[in-house]
């Protein structure tokens, strides 16, 4: 007979394979209780644990400083787009300003009904320059420039952390039946 770990008392003990400490039998059953309700408790903070990582996936502090580099390089894009696109319609203003020169010289001729072959060429070559300053892309091009970074990189190095234990988990079983 041995000395039950938890009442002291010299009885009958079975040993717990866990921890290796004797118990009667009322007090290994305590003792197989309390270590039934912390695994629950390691569960509940594990299920917890999980809760906050599902939580922490689309609203973690890094994936907002992505959203907000998203946003600022979507914004330069924005901006430059419509810079850009600013140029080409003041372009289309120099050419209407063109344009108005030249109604109101075709204007000035039809008053004065002096037309003849020359004016009607000169004529007809202003319009076609007019058109072909509209239409095609020897005066303006687009190009993309490759030579400065326009939007700033965004590089993310993940380093594995270290695992502070390799659990390896051994289930063992032992079946004690035991009597007076």
């Amino acid at each position: 007979m041995m000395k039950c770990y938890a009442c002291r008392e010299e009885i009958t003990t079975y040993i717990c394979t866990g921890c290796s400490q004797h118990f009667c039998v009322d007090d290994l059953m305590k003792h197989h209780e309390e270590l039934k309700l912390q695994f629950h408790q390691i569960e509940d903070q594990r299920n917890q644990f999980a809760q906050t990582l599902n939580d922490q996936k689309n609203n973690h502090p890094l994936i907002q400083q992505i959203t907000q580099w998203e946003r600022i390089s979507i914004e330069k894009i924005r901006q430059t787009a419509e810079e850009q696109r600013n140029l080409i319609q003041q372009y289309g203003q120099t050419i209407e300003v063109k344009l108005r020169s030249f109604t109101e010289e075709i204007q000035t001729i039809v008053k004065k009904k002096d037309f003849n072959e020359i004016i009607l060429k000169q004529l007809q070559i202003q319009l076609e320059d007019l058109k072909n300053q509209l239409y095609q892309t020897n005066y303006i091009q687009i190009k993309q420039d490759s030579s400065s970074t326009f939007i700033n990189k965004l590089l993310i190095n993940i380093t594995p952390t270290p695992t502070t234990t390799n659990l390896k988990w051994k289930q063992q079983a032992t079946t004690i039946a035991g009597g007076n």
